[in-house]
């Protein structure tokens, strides 16, 4: 008998006879209908001694193996006895959505190098009335922070036999485990945009009996993090199931700080400030032990009494660098003049009317920076109403913007993606951290964008080199967008981002 394309592998000690029964009739009743009867998958079930053998065991799709095995072992030994290219294991909380198995057929005919595939899931009650939970594209560095997969993953077997399958070194965690391991290994993960899962609304919503399981995944982050050399803690974030990351290698090259300003003051909380200033002061108090140099390109008009208070602030604190610029406004150009005058390995564009109000501000961005692969890094930056400004670059019907944007600080955002780090597709300038290596390697910033779109720019030449973007939910500023001058977008700026990029139509990092 040819091998059917994919394995279905359950534990009916995990499930229940009731639900794995339940889930068994709509298996068999999707894969008649969408294979015509084929035998294009099978059912592989390990029952324990205590398990009554099921009514539909002598189906011929469907193998029942008496088992004794439990745990890792168990999952293995399902392994070792499935045919399929492709293994799905069940797990016990929801099912099939009635299309998964067609969906990841055509999926597998359209990417014949994925090594695991995992699409959307709708919570409640079906995708009508449910809500979809839509799945970004591969994103290692969410998957990190949140086991986003969902609940049907089909996995290569060659890539289980390669990593030897789920083992029991976090008991509670074996497949977000194994999913780490395999980010570890390289494996190709492939989002398929379609609903192949449905889960029950409210599941695990507080924590009480996932409680354990989510520690273990913790745990397994860490083993995920010491095994890559990364320095770092992996804990509990205060929402279930998200962990949170915190970075702990010392910078010891020193970053400068490229801040672009004319002196300009405005109101803020009532306060009158400059803003320039505020900002600086507010960097020198969140860079620990940082090593720091201050890069401030002023325009000719900027007020002296601004750059003496510039160079008191700095005093002992940091080396300041003061760039008189005396041309016609360009953010680009006076950023990439800063950047030649730097002499930092590490570049931190900063506009002047930022705030930053986390500690440790300067590692969280400088951090991920050390590690292969990490191209660029930006921060959560919130207007002064506490609502979110940046939640890193979007698209939407082909046009780039800010992802959350408006939404409060304390929303989750779409699938939890205010609660962690994770990839994103472009980065605002106003705070935006890379390696001087990398931003000579991308060009720098395109002077024929002196406005708007330079930054959009900048993160395509970055993601161009095969290099990650990071957006950081732990390193927050207040950012008074505008504050210092006046918002106005031109029409040329967008015709030449469009004649040099192709825009996608929707965002791969969070689709809508």
């Amino acid at each position: 008998m040819t091998a059917p394309p994919f394995s279905l592998i359950a534990l009916a000690d995990n499930l229940g006879s009731a639900r794995l029964g339940r889930l068994v009739d709509s298996i068999i009743a999707q894969a008649a209908e969408a294979s015509r009867g084929s035998a294009d998958w099978e059912l592989v079930v390990l029952r324990g001694q205590y398990v009554s053998s099921p009514s539909w065991a002598d189906h011929p799709q469907v193998r029942v193996l008496p088992s004794a095995a439990t745990g890792a072992a168990a999952w293995n030994e399902a392994i070792a006895a499935a045919r399929g290219e492709y293994l799905i294991p069940v797990i016990p909380r929801g099912g099939l959505a009635p299309d998964a198995l067609t969906a990841l057929a055509a999926a597998v005919v359209a990417h014949p190098a994925a090594e695991v595939l995992y699409g959307w899931e709708v919570v409640g009650a079906g995708e009508v009335n449910g809500e979809v939970d839509r799945r970004p594209a591969w994103s290692p560095e969410r998957l990190r922070c949140q086991p986003y997969l969902g609940g049907l993953v089909a996995y290569r077997r060659s890539l289980l036999e390669a990593l030897g399958g789920p083992t029991d070194d976090h008991p509670g965690a074996q497949w977000y485990d194994l999913q780490l391991r395999a980010a570890e290994r390289g494996a190709a993960f492939q989002d398929v945009p379609r609903v192949l899962f449905q889960r029950p609304a409210g599941h695990g919503d507080d924590g009480g009996e996932d409680r354990w399981e989510w520690e273990a995944g913790c745990a397994a982050v860490q083993a995920h993090l010491d095994r890559l050399g990364i320095p770092a803690v992996a804990d509990l974030a205060p929402t279930p199931g998200i962990y949170r990351i915190e970075r702990t290698a010392a910078i010891a090259d020193p970053v400068s700080v490229i801040i672009p300003t004319r002196g300009s003051s405005g109101v803020v909380r009532g306060e009158e400030r400059v803003f320039v200033e505020r900002a600086v002061s507010s960097l020198l108090n969140a860079a620990d032990d940082v090593p720091l140099e201050v890069v401030v390109v002023y325009d000719t008009a900027t007020p002296a009494v601004v750059l003496e208070n510039l160079r008191a602030a700095c005093q002992d604190r940091a080396a300041l660098r003061l760039i008189e610029f005396g041309e016609d406004f360009n953010f680009s150009r006076k950023c990439n003049l800063g950047a030649i005058a730097a002499t930092g390995r590490w570049l931190l564009f900063l506009n002047d009317d930022v705030e930053i109000i986390t500690p440790d501000f300067v590692r969280h961005l400088v951090a991920p920076l050390l590690e292969a692969g990490v191209g660029a890094t930006g921060a959560r930056l919130l207007f002064e109403d506490d609502t979110i400004q940046h939640g890193g670059v979007i698209y939407r019907q082909g046009d780039a913007g800010h992802a959350c944007f408006g939404l409060p600080d304390h929303d989750p955002g779409p699938g939890g993606a205010l609660l962690v780090n994770r990839e994103c597709s472009g980065l605002t300038a106003a705070c935006l951290a890379v390696s001087r290596q990398v931003f000579y390697e991308a060009g720098g910033f395109c002077e024929l964008l002196p406005l708007n779109y330079n930054d959009v720019d900048l993160s395509l030449k970055i993601r161009a080199t095969g290099r990650r973007l990071l957006w950081l939910t732990e390193a927050a500023a207040y950012h008074y967008e505008s504050a210092t001058r006046e918002a106005r977008v031109e029409r040329f700026e967008l015709d030449v981002l469009r004649d040099r990029w192709y825009s996608p139509k929707w965002d791969p990092y969070l689709p809508e």
